[in-house]
């Protein structure tokens, strides 16, 4: 069992203890991790690229981790603790038990804390369920985490392009045919010359929406308050991009990095733009679907 508790009068004590038993029912102490604070997890995974290699990661309340070895009674360190997402609603991550042998996946959800909901019947919301892998990288070892493949269960219109040229001007929208207020976007970019790029989200004539933007010299993403280092592959960024009616959740270069936040779009603006400043992106290829309700009902 992995507990969140203070052993001592001293706060910085709190953190993740392990207790063992043979019954479920009388428990014995084994060990203690100081520096966590609630909702801990504790979950072994394979390394990606290195099939015989797994590790143990222990997540704390905010989704950050550290990674290490478990053997069964104590844990032991083998990184700092790593930030797995740089929004703002982000917390109390939580993987599923009891995933069928024959599918295997690690799947995490986590609760969007600190949302709005004006005039609606409900206060607060999850996260879109997430696939976690493991991969050792030339920097080191890294949590990857994805959209869980079901997602496709609720696309509905496509819209695709391949191979465009932006150059700055607001009368080059490439996704002027587009609009909802719940959206699965799927691009890669070559940055060419441009200074900036990014996407305008739920805007109208009236209101210019929520801004997603992308720094080329200084290779920060920015959104709704978070700036997050991103370095381009091959002087390419790809973006993923879930837009629910209440939140934003976006996943960068294969779910290297990730930024989710909620927010309280205009009702009825219902438009999505994407924008170049400073000179020419490249548009290798862009999948935008149109999603549907999980609550609908099958027809």
């Amino acid at each position: 069992m992995v507990l969140y508790r203070q052993p001592t009068d001293d706060k910085k004590s709190r953190g993740v203890s392990i207790y063992n038993s043979d019954d479920l029912v009388n428990w014995t102490w084994k060990s203690h991790v100081s520096g966590f604070f609630e909702c801990p997890d504790l979950i072994e995974l394979q390394v990606t690229n290195r099939p015989e290699e797994k590790k143990w990661l222990l997540f704390d309340g905010d989704g950050s981790y550290i990674i290490g070895a478990f053997d069964g009674a104590t844990f032991t360190a083998e990184s700092g603790k790593i930030k797995s997402d740089f929004g703002a609603n982000y917390y109390a991550t939580q993987t599923w038990s009891n995933v069928p042998k024959e599918d295997g996946r690690t799947l995490q959800i986590a609760w969007m804390r600190g949302g709005k909901y004006p005039n609606m019947p409900f206060n607060g919301q999850m996260s879109f369920p997430c696939e976690l892998t493991l991969t050792k990288f030339s920097f080191g070892y890294k949590l990857v985490r994805n959209p869980v493949k079901e997602i496709e269960l609720l696309h509905d219109k496509h819209y695709d392009w391949k191979e465009k040229n932006l150059i700055p001007g607001i009368k080059e929208n490439l996704l002027r045919s587009v609009k909802g207020d719940c959206l699965h976007i799927i691009g890669l970019f070559d940055l060419k010359t441009a200074n900036y790029f990014g996407f305008m989200i739920r805007n109208n004539r009236k209101n210019s929406g929520t801004e997603i933007m992308y720094n080329v010299k200084n290779r920060t993403l920015s959104v709704l308050g978070s700036i997050v280092p991103i370095v381009p592959v091959d002087n390419k960024i790809k973006l993923e991009l879930l837009v629910d009616r209440t939140s934003i959740e976006i996943f960068i270069n294969d779910g290297q990095t990730v930024v989710s936040n909620c927010f309280t779009p205009e009702e009825g603006a219902n438009d999505l733009a994407l924008f170049t400043n400073g000179g020419e992106l490249g548009v290798d290829w862009l999948d935008i679907y149109k999603l549907k309700s999980v609550n609908e009902k099958e027809k």
